[in-house]
């Protein structure tokens, strides 16, 4: 999985905005393939890391994603507490 959040880490610097990386990796079948991560579980790991892009999340946990939670200076302890990450993280574990 650290290959996949790096992926997500160095596109982002070529795209303009948080919300297009959102879109454009999300939609990214190849680099799931390329990266052997399932694509349900690929989506899921770029809305954890880079934040939910639907309006009715902006400003929460969830819209933010941990890329900016820990940017923003958020504790680790924080994330690791915080029950919707885990359960969003834990369901889209790959089933392997």
């Amino acid at each position: 999985m650290a290959d996949c959040v790096e992926h997500v880490a160095y596109r982002l610097a070529d795209l303009p905005s948080r919300s297009r990386a959102v879109e454009v990796l999300r939609r990214d079948h190849a680099i799931a393939v390329l990266l052997g991560t399932p694509q349900r579980s690929w989506s899921a790991l770029v809305r954890i890391v880079l934040g939910h892009s639907d309006p009715k999340h902006a400003g929460t946990p969830t819209g933010d994603g941990v890329l900016l939670r820990l940017l923003s200076g958020e504790p680790l302890d924080s994330l690791r507490c915080d029950t919707g990450l885990l359960a969003a993280i834990w369901s889209a574990k790959p089933n392997k």
